[in-house]
């Protein structure tokens, strides 16, 4: 150790070498000798050293990729132009401007974009569909 300053003392390179390896942290160090962070770290660029690497933490988060199938539009039967709505978990068809689900329901709505009308092939479909409490003011067709 040298003398610095009066009574304050610097550490010597192998006091901070064996810190270093003993997992100790800039903040640890300049507390131990009153003195900066910055002035912890002038010490270590002058002595050459520097701090441990971490280990990165590795993670093998890869987000489920949903398969859809290619669906054929209710209405033209067209399925080229049938789009995927991730976020809705339906189907809208480019060219006759119609949003369907996998069930086949047509979605209708108004100039506003709320939900006014429901259409679908099959009578029983009404009961399995989750839709909320808007359901009471839907206009629910079956066609066939």
């Amino acid at each position: 150790m040298t003398k610095r300053k009066g009574t304050q003392t610097t550490p010597d390179r192998d006091t901070l070498t064996q810190f270093l390896n003993a997992g100790k942290t800039v903040d640890w160090i300049s507390e131990k000798w009153n003195v900066t962070p910055q002035t912890v770290r002038t010490w270590l660029a002058k002595f050459n050293l520097s701090l441990p690497k971490t280990q990165s933490v590795k993670t093998s988060y890869t987000r489920k990729q949903q398969n859809v199938e290619n669906k054929a539009c209710p209405v033209c039967q067209e399925i080229q132009q049938v789009n995927y709505i991730m976020s809705e978990k339906h189907w809208y068809c480019l060219k006759c401007d119609t949003e369907f689900d996998r069930e086949g329901v047509i979605y209708v709505y108004d100039d506003m974009g709320d939900l006014v009308e429901l259409i679908a092939d099959k009578p029983k479909i009404w009961d399995q569909l989750k839709i909320g409490k808007a359901k009471r003011k839907l206009i629910l067709t079956t066609t066939g």
